[in-house]
């Protein structure tokens, strides 16, 4: 299931444009950002990826990179690049959003899902990825010693036998192999001395 906070203008001059926020490394959608742009009339959807928008808890607990990451049918990003691709036809099938005006958002994970996300629904017209997660993903694990990285590290340190299908896996998810589909205006933020988002990662994907 994907499941997610909506958020409205009090005042909503229909159709109005809409952007999809999706979480960094935890299973609860946020509210605050989607309010501040309600504020500004317009419509926030933020997904959460448990079985309610808000689960108390970290994704990184139930190990979602290390999930059958040498399969690319179950590996457990491909489930949640599906609840993203949702997010974006249920927004768009609102009838008092504007389909022509869709945008997402993220931050960390969510910077990463976002460029996947535009990669593959060009109904998406704007993105702002932050600091964004899932670029580079092979080389990111083995020289930042920090989570999720390392999760992913474990994993192939204890399949060993694993690590070249695993490497072919993750090129399907690799932010970085969907850059070049997004043909629409797109933010990057990110900083050289980030201690998780590995900076070399976000320059290969500019």
């Amino acid at each position: 299931p994907a499941m997610g906070i909506l958020t409205r203008p009090t005042m909503l001059d229909c159709p109005a444009p809409a952007i999809l926020f999706l979480p960094g490394y935890s299973c609860s959608a946020e509210d605050e950002l989607p309010e501040r742009f309600a504020e500004e009339g317009i419509i926030g959807f933020s997904l959460g990826f448990g079985e309610t928008p808000n689960c108390g808890g970290d994704i990184h607990d139930s190990r979602l990179l290390s999930e059958h990451p040498d399969d690319p049918e179950n590996f457990g990003y491909l489930r949640v690049i599906l609840m993203a691709l949702a997010g974006v036809e249920f927004l768009a099938g609102l009838p008092f959003v504007d389909s022509k005006r869709l945008a997402v958002v993220g931050a960390s994970q969510g910077g990463g899902l976002a460029l996947i996300t535009a990669g593959l629904d060009s109904r998406i017209k704007a993105v702002a990825s932050l600091v964004p997660y899932l670029c580079d993903i092979m080389r990111t694990q083995a020289v930042v010693d920090a989570e999720p990285s390392t999760e992913l590290r474990r994993w192939l340190i204890e399949n060993p036998t694993r690590a070249d299908v695993t490497y072919r896996t993750l090129q399907y998810f690799d932010a970085v192999n969907f850059v070049e589909k997004i043909v629409v205006p797109t933010l990057f933020l990110y900083s050289p001395t980030d201690e998780v988002v590995h900076p070399d990662s976000v320059e290969l994907a500019i």
